[in-house]
């Protein structure tokens, strides 16, 4: 739910609570009030009629609105008030009145005086007021709903105009973001916070950029050297097959290490999108130029290779990047392949297949793809490879997906392709 919504809801609630809470008590008072006018009215009318009857003038009833009544017996004199409803022979129906009954003794005389005056009818009254406050309570929540809502629109509209450019902000524009200028006070708040956290993010992410740069440079040259020094060592004839062991073991480490510090830069810079250039590659020539760099390692485990891709299938990309991609799914479908195996490349047009033939896996495919994940068993691997595959693969939005099927392990990539006149999603 938009936070405007919810606040929207809120006041419409809250609203319409205090409005039928005011409406009750507008019925209460304005009823009390209408009772105190009607019983002064009705004192005001006996009054007079005591001081007529006093001067001796000659009183008729006239009922139902006035009664005059000489008693016989002694009554104090007293007061009631009260409603009653008595049938009015020329409405044809019972009408409510507002009574008042006095005994009084005047002159003498002992009188019963009633005097009445018509009622509003609960129902009529209720129905009145009712259609009164609902309609005042109506108006008065729409307009103010409307206002609130108009109000809340203007004053969230640098909210949301901010909120777009900070979704289009990118550190490899190297500007902070340009925030819309506000008067609310908490909102220029949030655009400092946020103009401040934008500067230290584009510093921070130039700082790492430079050392995982320098890192990886200044790892790579000691490297360099120590690889050179042990391979010179192993070629002395005065080592003994123990020493000879133990530089070779050295040597795999520190070639294992270089290739790790390689692995990791390419993911340190495909994180900061430094593969930005892009050119149409055939995808043909990119498989088969893999496939030479990898034809020993083929041979050599007797794996036999079924290419089946269309000629002129074009795709967009980075040619760096996707020959890393390529030599890394051809790598695992080799090592992981048997001996006599087999390894099928093909395409639909809007995927790319690579099946390899290989034992099932002991692990859950979904960790395949993780980094430094390695299947038990697993020699000389360091768990990067697929992750390198599937980092690329997100990087430019393909699909990817792994299935085993009857002793056959297969890698799809979905991703646009290109062909002469054709764009396959």
């Amino acid at each position: 739910m938009k936070l405007l919504d919810y606040t929207n809801r809120l006041f419409l609630v809250f609203s319409s609570i205090l409005a039928i809470s005011g409406g009750i008590a507008l019925y209460v008072a304005i009823s009390a009030i209408m009772q105190k006018e009607t019983n002064e009215k009705l004192q005001a009318n006996v009054s007079r009629i005591v001081a007529m009857i006093e001067k001796g003038e000659n009183l008729i009833s006239i009922p139902p609105i006035l009664e005059i009544e000489k008693i016989k017996f002694d009554f104090a004199e007293n007061e009631i008030i009260r409603d009653t409803l008595i049938f009015d022979s020329i409405e044809g129906e019972a009408e409510l009145f507002r009574e008042m009954t006095v005994h009084k003794t005047i002159n003498q005389i002992s009188y019963r005086i009633t005097v009445r005056q018509f009622a509003i009818e609960p129902q009529d009254f209720y129905l009145l007021i009712g259609l009164v406050i609902g309609s005042v309570i109506l108006l008065l929540i729409s307009g103010l709903f409307s206002l609130h809502h108009i109000i809340s629109r203007k004053a969230w509209d640098p909210f949301f105009k901010n909120l777009e450019k900070l979704k289009e902000f990118s550190l490899q524009l190297q500007k902070p973001v340009a925030l819309a200028d506000t008067e609310i006070l908490e909102f220029k708040e949030l655009n400092k916070v946020l103009i401040t956290l934008s500067e230290k993010a584009i510093k921070d992410y130039n700082n790492i950029k430079v050392f995982s740069e320098n890192a990886s440079h200044e790892m790579q040259t000691p490297l360099a050297i120590i690889q050179l020094n042990l391979e010179e060592e192993l070629q002395s004839n005065t080592l003994n097959s123990a020493q000879a062991a133990r530089i070779s073991k050295s040597l795999n480490a520190v070639r294992k290490l270089q290739k790790l510090i390689k692995t990791l830069l390419i993911f340190t810079r495909i994180d900061n999108h430094q593969f930005d250039k892009t050119t149409d590659l055939s995808l043909l020539d990119i498989v088969n130029s893999q496939l030479e760099k990898f034809s020993e390692l083929i041979e050599m485990k007797k794996i036999q290779v079924k290419v089946n891709l269309p000629e002129g299938t074009l795709l967009s990309t980075n040619p760096d990047l996707f020959d890393i991609l390529i030599s890394n799914l051809f790598t695992n479908a080799i090592i992981h392949n048997k001996s006599n195996g087999q390894i099928e490349i093909n395409s639909n047009g809007s995927e790319l297949f690579i099946s390899n033939t290989g034992a099932a896996l002991l692990v859950p495919a979904e960790r395949l793809f993780d980094r430094f994940y390695k299947p038990t068993g697993s020699k000389g691997s360091m768990g990067l490879g697929l992750a390198i595959v599937k980092k690329i693969c997100d990087e430019y939005k393909w699909n990817i997906n792994y299935q085993y099927e009857k002793e056959w392990h297969r890698v799809s990539i979905a991703f646009t392709i290109q062909n002469s006149s054709n764009i396959y999603k």
